[in-house]
């Protein structure tokens, strides 16, 4: 004859399903957590890698389309942005809206680039004309482009110099 347990095995096994149910709803939470760290991680390299092919983009702008008879102005019309110096920063103004492209190229309409699918809305670029060339056929521009995530949260800002 087995001795009387009193309910003390119902309670023991019990207590053995709570611990068991705690790790599988920690670990299905740090499953997740990391799932989205990942996620956000490669949107951050899209938008990184967008950024830098309209920044590329806006080099090759350069080279095929800019010459001496070029329009750059002070408001920044269609992108072209005419600075005068150094520390003008017609990108961060009120001038350009990268949200709405009001002012920016959008990247691939000058050069014939495919566009992204992986970002919305498409990168962007501005072309600034810099002021002090050292030879009168030299002549600086500074290319900025920004991209954004297919959901609009990750922003890249990236610049270059480009000598023609």
């Amino acid at each position: 004859m087995l001795p009387r347990a009193n309910g003390l095995v119902l309670i023991t096994a019990l207590v053995l399903l709570l611990i068991l149910m705690l790790l599988g709803i920690s670990g299905t939470r740090t499953m997740v957590l990391q799932t989205r760290m990942a996620m956000n991680l490669h949107q951050m390299h899209q938008a990184f890698q967008a950024a830098e092919a309209a920044l590329r983009d806006g080099e090759q702008h350069i080279a095929q389309y800019i010459n001496a008879d070029t329009v750059f102005s002070a408001t920044c019309d269609l992108g072209l942005c005419a600075s005068l110096s150094l520390h003008d920063t017609p990108w961060d103004s009120m001038l350009v809206n990268w949200q709405t492209g009001e002012n920016t190229i959008i990247y691939g309409s000058q050069t014939g680039q495919s566009a992204f699918l992986t970002t919305a809305p498409q990168p962007r670029y501005i072309i600034e004309q810099l002021p002090g060339s050292v030879a009168a056929s030299d002549q600086w521009y500074r290319v900025t482009a920004v991209s954004y995530t297919a959901g609009g949260a990750v922003q890249h800002i990236l610049q270059s110099t480009y000598l023609q």
